[in-house]
């Protein structure tokens, strides 16, 4: 039987990592061990033994918390060196006594166990570690770091992994009143300075609690100078340079000034101020408690037009000659207006148009005057014209340089649309036909660029024939129970490379390799596996492996398994349904 005198050497290969500004950077978690090594007479051995080195949380019994093998530990006139950690890594915090065994060949593991001193610890501050003061009536810091360098950051944090936090500073206890992160400066540098270069914040701040009334972020000043100040240096950018939203009642931007102007935007291209919103409610509101007041004011200081929201009128206009008010959108309304009891716009005129929209767009498909009616029940309109006289429209389209010629509202027709040159015309809303079109088909359309193309709609034999591709943006539906249409076709498919790269398929998606599986994110899709039906096949493997899918985080997740269970990369196709 072997005899085993063990020394705990060198402490941790990384400690001289200590004394340099990137300390635990790179290196791992590895203990130098030195022992010596006799037979059962205590002569010392010589030679290549396998030896087994286990660590415990007790010198008898205990747990064991690591165990690795060594097949062949070279041992000199009974001298052995070893990397403890080199074969198996550690797992431990190094912030509790452990006590290592050691046995050789087909030995029992030798007694005493050797417990672990000094320089094995400094692991307790290696990446993953955590630094406790656990005197809770202590006022000391539980880790301090501080710099007398010229130009070196006292404390510095880099996050290179794909998830997690660079830093996280937290306050557990919910009557402390101090800030989870303080920053503080004498000289002309920030207190609290952020930098993000792939598509994060350089900056967030949260409040967590649901009754905390502090602000995320409070700025103050003072100085002569801002209290904060957002600034977008790229001048291809889009975005905003301040971004507020706030899910309650209060103000997404609310600005006082006792003398001044509360908010005061300046564009040389746009907007000086714009106001959105997405839940019903106004994108910019103006108030003035002062019965002679205005709540919005605007003026052109070029030309003396200007107009005021909330005196006498919701909005009023004055220009002159020109529109009193215009409103111009490239994709939305450009005026708005809406009233409970009487007209959400009117407009007046004793010798043009009392309301005048123009479609300045080169596409098709854009109105100069739109209307919709949102009640599903009564009678609504989304556009209504009535008149006076008998020989007048209700409402009334001239095409200028042909003269063709559309209206809506006679005695006879609902809608008339007539084409001088054939003499075709279609009605929509007559006493006869909700939709009636003249001619072989119910409704015909053509592609200008091939005239052999068509679709016909409400033939004699389908409710709709169509010789080309049909494109949708929303969804098809069928009723394969009465009362109960599904969706009748995939939400997303198609084929990904065994790298995570994109290979054919409907395009909605993109596709993760993480080195263990494939996280797919379908666009305008949450995915979570109970409300999908997902199918994915391997493609081209020599030997057999199956695919399974489940999901994370709103991503559909693809794993794919050799016979043996292991995660393999390897081409695969699916498809996925939202029943």
């Amino acid at each position: 039987m072997a005899r085993l005198f063990g020394l705990v050497m060198m402490g941790i290969i990384l400690c001289s990592a200590l004394l340099i500004g990137n300390a635990f950077a790179d290196a791992p978690k590895i203990v130098n061990y030195q022992g010596y090594l006799t037979d059962a007479a205590g002569a010392p051995v010589s030679g290549a033994n396998s030896m087994v080195f286990n660590l415990y949380n007790s010198s008898v019994g205990g747990v064991l918390l690591w165990s690795e093998t060594q097949a062949a530990v070279t041992v000199t006139n009974g001298i052995y060196q070893v990397n403890l950690g080199s074969v198996t890594p550690f797992n431990l915090s190094f912030d509790q006594p452990y006590y290592l065994g050691v046995a050789v060949g087909a030995d029992p593991e030798m007694t005493p166990r050797q417990a672990f001193t000094g320089t094995p610890y400094a692991l307790g501050l290696a990446p993953g570690s955590s630094v406790t003061l656990s005197d809770s009536s202590s006022n000391a810091s539980a880790l301090s770091v501080s710099s007398n360098s010229t130009n070196a950051n006292a404390f510095s944090v880099t996050k290179t992994g794909l998830y997690g936090n660079g830093g996280s500073f937290v306050i557990n206890e919910p009557t402390n009143n101090y800030s989870a992160v303080y920053g503080y400066s004498q000289g002309t540098g920030a207190g609290i300075y952020g930098v993000a270069t792939t598509g994060a914040s350089a900056g967030q701040f949260d409040i967590g609690g649901a009754s905390n009334s502090k602000p995320a972020l409070l700025a103050q000043t003072l100085g002569t100078g801002n209290a904060g100040r957002f600034t977008i240096n790229n001048p291809s950018s889009t975005n905003h340079s301040i971004y507020t939203s706030t899910p309650g009642s209060g103000y997404g931007v609310w600005a006082s000034s006792a003398s001044g102007i509360g908010v005061y935007g300046t564009s040389a291209t746009s907007n000086g101020i714009f106001g959105f919103t997405s839940n019903g409610v106004t994108g910019v509101t103006g108030r003035a408690d002062n019965v002679a007041g205005i709540g919005v004011y605007g003026v052109n200081w070029a030309s003396g037009a200007y107009g005021y929201l909330g005196k006498e009128y919701g909005v009023y206009g004055n220009a002159g000659s020109m529109a009193g008010v215009r409103g111009q959108s490239s994709s939305a309304y450009g005026v708005y207006g809406s009233s409970s009891t009487s007209s959400g716009v009117y407009g007046s005129s004793a010798s043009s148009f009392g309301v005048y929209g123009v479609n300045t767009a080169a596409t098709s498909g854009i109105a100069g005057v739109y209307g919709r009616a949102n009640n599903t029940t009564g009678t609504t309109y989304g556009v209504m014209g009535t008149c006076a006289g008998s020989t007048s429209y209700a409402v009334y389209g001239n095409h200028d340089t042909t003269n063709n010629y559309g209206y809506l509202g006679t005695n006879s027709y609902g809608a008339y649309g007539r084409n001088n040159s054939s003499g075709n015309y279609g009605g929509l809303g007559g006493a006869t036909a909700g939709v009636k079109g003249y001619g072989t088909n119910g409704v015909y359309a053509e592609n200008s660029s091939n005239p052999s193309i068509n679709a016909y709609l409400a033939t004699g034999t389908y409710a709709g024939d169509f010789s080309t591709d049909i494109r949708v943006k929303g969804d098809i539906n069928r009723e394969y129970v009465a009362g109960a249409p599904k969706n009748a076709v995939p939400v997303a498919y198609g084929t990904v490379n065994s790298n995570g790269t994109f290979s054919s398929g409907s395009g909605n998606f993109t596709v993760t390799w993480t080195g263990t599986w494939y996280e797919i994110t379908i666009t305008g899709e949450s995915y979570h596996y109970l409300s999908y039906q997902t199918v994915a096949n391997t493609i081209g493997a020599s030997v057999p492996r199956f695919a399974t899918t489940s999901s994370v985080s709103g991503r559909l997740i693809v794993s794919i398994f050799d016979l043996s269970g292991n995660n393999q990369a390897n081409m695969f196709n699916f498809v996925v349904y939202r029943p």
